[in-house]
């Protein structure tokens, strides 16, 4: 194995940790938060295009890059300092870069191949801004919300889903939370859930919390759909 001399090899480390956080920041920039840079990074690894290409590319930069560098980091020497430093090299670097570049261009061909979810649901949304307000406005959106992604034929993207408990109910169903939008990934989980909201109402935290609950994972992405 190469050595630096100087013991000063910390600095191979930092490059290509700052691949992969340079990748990190321009997924969550194009995604327009962490929230939805969480849900493109879960959907490329799932084999599913996020909402735009220039996400879809760089969250499978990122996905890439930290998978190598990760790889590098679980093979280093913990001995100490210096044996830590001394193994990164420019290997290092060059094959996360290498990493980053063959995600992104799987990624890529993925953008060309596969439906986007979020790009999808926003269209949706879109469709039926109003500048009418009130409740029945709000319904009436809702109502049409569903039927724009339910027409996109996107198997993934079920509409007005009833959870209780962690369980699909039916509507209706004392206690349980009605959801505008649940993404699935191919085997049945919940990758992700789209809140629409209508006027000047937002997402609160609480309301992303009963959601969470409701479906039985504290972590799943609950993202507010405004039409724009």
């Amino acid at each position: 194995m190469w050595t630096d001399p100087t013991g000063q090899a910390w600095y191979h480390w930092a490059i290509a940790g700052g691949i992969v956080l340079v990748a990190g920041i321009v997924t969550v920039a194009t995604a327009g938060g962490f929230a939805p840079a969480a849900v493109a990074i879960s959907n490329v690894a799932m084999g599913v295009a996020a909402a735009s290409t220039a996400t879809t590319i760089a969250a499978g930069v990122f996905i890439g890059s930290g998978v190598v560098f990760g790889g590098a980091l679980m093979a280093a020497d913990y001995s100490s300092a210096k044996g830590f430093a001394d193994s990164a090299n420019w290997w290092t670097v060059g094959a996360t870069v290498v990493g980053g570049a063959y995600g992104g261009f799987q990624a890529y061909i993925l953008d060309k191949n596969t439906p986007k979810a979020q790009e999808t649901i926003q269209k949706a949304a879109d469709s039926v801004k109003t500048n009418q307000t009130g409740a029945v406005s709000g319904t009436q959106q809702h109502t049409q919300f569903a039927k724009n992604v339910n027409a996109a034929g996107n198997a993934n993207l079920k509409t007005e889903v009833s959870y209780l408990n962690g369980k699909v109910v039916a509507y209706g169903t004392p206690g349980s939370v009605r959801l505008d939008v649940v993404q699935y990934d191919a085997k049945g989980n919940i990758m992700a859930i789209y809140d629409l909201k209508t006027g000047s109402a937002t997402l609160t935290s609480s309301r992303i919390t009963e959601i969470q609950s409701a479906v039985g994972n504290s972590s799943v992405p609950v993202i507010e759909i405004k039409p724009r």
